[in-house]
């Protein structure tokens, strides 16, 4: 940790990974786990770096949680190849400096982030609390210290020393004797270490069995000094009355043996009495040490006899000449692992050289892969520009489609002669053929715009396909016309278009004239004035119907959004009533947050079209799909369901059937009180076998067999009469 204060929260937050050890691969950790097997050492957890999958950090919380919160991996320092293996023991923990910053963080701004405390109080991630220091977190406590980091490090200083001057000596029976020496030092402070361990927690044990043993006794000593000082003045009395008793019996015994006293030399009798007893124990007491001393002398005595040195020494020697054999064994398997090392020393750089190579290659083709990466996003770029060339030339074509198409229709309509190729005389050549008067040309050419009136209105928006039968009509009525003898005047400006436009009024002027000199077709004009007015009608239908159709969608549009907006209105209500109704039917004594359930939209666009997920996750559980929950639990789940609906849409009351089946009795009470809680929103009619229920109930209806009449019959009793 940066800091000593963070020293316990970081222990509690590594958990179970604190003593983990780092390793590179898997295989390392097999290797180390087989060693510790075949050695007996003991049991211990590795952290594979290739193996483990850390979370990625949420910079939210590194920036978003205040000054008196931190995410527990920015206040660890660490070597930055084993930071992943920190990461994965710590994830997005975070360390506060109090429990109520803590609170604030988890409860009130509602992160669900597991919180530590500097006292070593924690938050989980479902929102349970775990307070003060557990025993396995207090030895884990001081391994932070400094000063017991710098002995081991002065410690490790000195074995390395040690092995260097143990590799630097030359080859032989002294250095492997002291290697040995060594490997036999090593493992016997590793077994005392152990034995030292498993001493403490013993203990550590006791001391904590006889801390609570005084703890008894001082509510003991506490007890028996009341009743002391309340019996003292009778004790005192007492003594008094045994100190009076005493002094007229001493005085008797004087009396008594005063004689006797003078004629021994002594001051009284209790005198003589206190200076025989005095001899008489001291005499005592060393014959009884005489007489141990004696069986002591005499045990030994029949086990030196019986002792035989032949056979342990035959042994011993026995055993050095193996330990010989061993050591010359050692000695060539030493030689011969020293030659092993120079190969695999020689192939070592053989593949230092290969793999040089190989990432010489690398290099130049991540070079040549980064050009290929340029010139495919310059590609990219191109096509992009294309693309929106070849979409601004179809647009262009579609106008000029339109424009032809109405070009083509007016021409049509007016009866304008455009010039033909290949001595054409009509743009329909068929109708042409079938009529050769001039009402038959124009009875044909009214049919055409009569078929042509309504699929042009309905082709007018997509001329750029072309499988459409207006634009193939179109093309091929393009193809006929001379597009030669049509004279140009896009180009003109100014005073040329002044001059145009005269010369054309001078040429309709002559027109009209010569058109009065005519006789004309007087029923060409009804037919025309016929042909307008259905062509009215037609467009005066269309444009309606295209306002029926932008009404239309204009109320399937405001259906929608009040559909969307009853349904989330309905959701929003549920979701948020399935919450607190979840959490009042799962929360106790033991767990007083409760569960959490919730609701989330397949669809969230057109939630009514898609489905709707239901979790609920009970007290001290973590996150599970509905179906891998117990039956006791999905019962719970469903009637949380049920209720936030009724809430939404009440009904007068409820009928169910059997409920209770799947619920012990705990959860069966904790249903009866939630009915009774809600019993002036609805009624509820419960079909069940549980005496719990009946307890809770108001009334009990039950349906038994009438024997005389043999069917079916109905008892009751109201349970109110009795409260």
């Amino acid at each position: 940790p940066v800091q000593r204060k963070y020293d316990l929260a970081v222990t509690v937050a590594a958990g179970r990974h604190m003593d983990a050890i780092v390793v590179d691969t898997q295989q390392t950790g097999y290797e180390c786990i087989q060693y510790m097997r075949e050695n007996r050492i003991g049991v211990a957890a590795f952290i594979p770096l290739q193996g483990i999958k850390t979370k990625e950090v949420n910079e939210r919380l590194r920036s978003g949680v205040g000054n008196k919160s931190k995410l527990c991996l920015d206040v660890i320092t660490c070597a930055d190849e084993i930071r992943p293996a920190v990461m994965y023991a710590v994830e997005n923990t975070v360390v506060c400096e109090t429990l109520e910053d803590a609170r604030e963080l988890c409860f009130r701004r509602g992160e669900k982030v597991k919180a530590v405390t500097l006292d070593g109080s924690v938050i989980s991630k479902a929102g349970t609390m775990t307070g003060g220091k557990a025993a396995q977190d207090r030895p884990g406590q001081g391994r932070w210290d400094h000063q017991i980091t710098t002995q081991l490090k002065a410690q490790r200083d000195r074995l390395l020393a040690e092995l260097a001057k143990i590799g630097s000596s030359s080859a032989g029976p002294q250095a492997s004797g002291a290697v040995s020496e060594l490997e036999g030092r090593l493992k016997l402070l590793r077994t005392k270490e152990q034995y030292a361990n498993k001493d403490i927690k013993v203990t550590k044990e006791k001391i904590s069995g006889l801390e609570k043993q005084a703890s008894e006794l001082k509510k003991q000593e506490a007890h028996v000094l009341g009743e002391k000082q309340r019996t003292q003045p009778l004790v005192d009395d007492r003594r008094a009355a045994i100190a009076q008793v005493r002094g007229r019996i001493f005085k008797a015994e004087e009396g008594v043996f005063a004689s006797f006293s003078e004629s021994i030399g002594v001051a009284n009798v209790r005198e003589f009495e206190e200076g025989q007893l005095k001899v008489l124990q001291e005499a005592n007491e060393e014959r009884k040490k005489l007489r141990e001393q004696k069986a002591k002398l005499a045990a030994q005595l029949e086990y030196e006899q019986t002792k035989n040195f032949a056979g342990p020494l035959a042994k011993i020697e026995k055993r050095l000449e193996a330990t010989r054999l061993k050591q010359g064994a050692g000695e060539a398997k030493a030689k011969e692992l020293g030659a092993t090392e120079k190969r695999l020393q020689k192939d070592l750089r053989q593949a230092e050289a290969e793999r040089d190579e190989a990432r010489n290659g690398c290099e130049e083709a991540e070079i040549e892969v980064k050009a290929l990466q340029g010139q495919r996003a310059e590609c990219s770029s191109e096509r992009v520009k294309l693309s929106k060339k070849v979409t601004a030339e179809e647009t262009a074509i579609e106008q000029l489609r339109a424009k032809l198409h109405a070009v083509l229709q007016k021409a049509k309509v007016e009866e304008v002669a455009l010039p033909l190729v290949g001595g054409l005389t009509s743009l329909h050549s068929e109708a042409g053929s079938q009529a050769g008067s001039q009402a038959g040309g124009f009875e044909a050419s009214q049919a055409d715009t009569e078929a042509d009136s309504e699929p042009s209105t309905r082709a007018s928006t997509h001329f750029s396909q072309g499988d459409s039968r207006a634009v193939r009509r179109d093309a091929a009525d393009a193809e006929k016309v001379d597009f030669s003898e049509l004279t140009r005047h896009r180009d003109a400006a100014g005073k040329q278009v002044e001059s145009l436009k005269k010369g054309y009024e001078e040429r309709i002027t002559v027109l009209r004239g010569e058109i009065e000199a005519m006789q004309p077709n007087m029923k060409a004009v009804d037919r025309f004035e016929d042909v307008s007015s259905r062509h009215k009608h037609s467009a005066e239908d269309f444009d309606q119907a295209r306002e029926d159709a932008s009404e239309a969608t204009r109320a399937f549009n405001e259906v929608r959004q009040k559909r969307h907006a009853a349904f989330m209105g309905c959701f929003g209500h549920i979701s948020a009533e399935l919450q607190a109704i979840y959490r009042d039917l799962t929360k106790s004594s033991k767990h007083p947050l409760g569960g959490n359930a919730y609701l989330s939209l397949d669809d969230t666009e057109e939630p009514y079209l898609g489905g709707i997920k239901y979790n609920a996750m009970p007290p001290m559980k973590r996150f599970r799909d509905m179906d891998q929950l117990s039956g006791g639990e999905k019962t719970v789940a469903a009637l949380a369901f049920l209720f936030a609906i009724h809430s939404y849409r009440p009904a007068p009351f409820f009928v169910m059937d059997e409920v209770d089946a799947a619920l012990d009795n705990v959860n069966v009470k904790k249903i009866c009180n939630y009915f009774k809680q809600r019993s002036r929103d609805f009624q509820v009619v419960v079909i069940s076998l549980k005496d719990i229920f009946y307890e809770q109930a108001d009334s009990l209806v039950g349906i038994c067999r009438d024997v005389k009449s043999d069917s079916s019959r109905t008892l009751t009793l109201d349970l109110e009469q009795f409260d």
